[in-house]
């Protein structure tokens, strides 16, 4: 039976996913711990927190009607919690944007304190920055 611990940590990177969905991108900051950085690889490097709050407002501008993501498998050891999941979103040209992620968690004290994710960068330049 898993401990309480990694049950809540898995909650706080599921939390992740459903705010972004919700379009809520304040809700997804005050996930993080304000010194906080996330790895996003189309720019291969980590931003902090304000610019990547300006990053997931510009990807909710790119998008007709926001983003549905479906969680695949979700692993959890001491601080670390790794969710796979797959986007669903149409492009305001009409695009479909349908991406894989493989997301990568630290959390301290129910923030999280680190991310590094994943995704297919081809699909992000042939659509959201096409």
């Amino acid at each position: 039976m898993e401990d309480a611990r990694l049950l809540q940590n898995k909650n706080v990177a599921r939390q992740f996913f459903s705010l972004f969905e919700r379009g809520d991108v304040a809700a997804v900051i005050d996930l993080f711990s304000p010194d906080a950085l996330y790895w996003i690889p189309t720019v291969r490097r980590e931003y902090g927190m304000t610019e990547f709050a300006e990053a997931l407002r510009w990807i909710q501008s790119r998008l007709k009607d926001g983003i549905r993501f479906e969680l695949g498998a979700i692993v959890a050891e001491e601080n670390k919690v790794c969710i796979m999941a797959e986007g669903f979103a149409t492009t305001i040209e009409g695009k479909s944007f349908n991406n894989l992620y493989h997301v990568f968690f630290e959390i301290e004290d129910g923030k999280i304190a680190y991310a590094r994710e994943y995704n297919d960068t081809a699909h992000v330049f042939n659509t959201l920055r096409a």
